[in-house]
């Protein structure tokens, strides 16, 4: 008779260890599932953050489109507008603070 584990007996050891420490770890670190639930939570704010800043890219998107439609602004004069911050009815009016941004 052979004396030893054949590799597919040792195979199947390694599974069941594995899965013995995967259940038994998380139960003896009491601070485990916090740390999970912290890097879900901080993980969704990440999401959230990401979410805002593609949001307010879509509505500088439409504000530069309403300018182009509105007011016959190219985009370029748009986003001076934008950057600095005009009032939009400032736009509207053709101030003289808005002409100088626009040209």
């Amino acid at each position: 008779m052979k004396k030893g584990f054949t590799l597919i007996e040792f195979l199947i050891i390694l599974a069941i260890v594995g899965v013995l420490l995967s259940v038994i770890i998380p139960a003896c670190d009491p601070d485990f599932a916090k740390r999970q639930d912290q890097s879900r939570i901080e993980h969704a704010i990440e999401l959230i953050r990401q979410q805002e800043e593609r949001n307010s890219q879509v509505d500088r998107a439409k504000k530069i489109y309403k300018m182009q439609q509105r007011d016959n602004l190219t985009v370029e004069q748009a986003l001076r507008v934008l950057d600095h911050s005009i009032d939009e009815k400032d736009v509207k009016n053709g101030s003289e603070s808005v002409l100088k941004v626009v040209k």
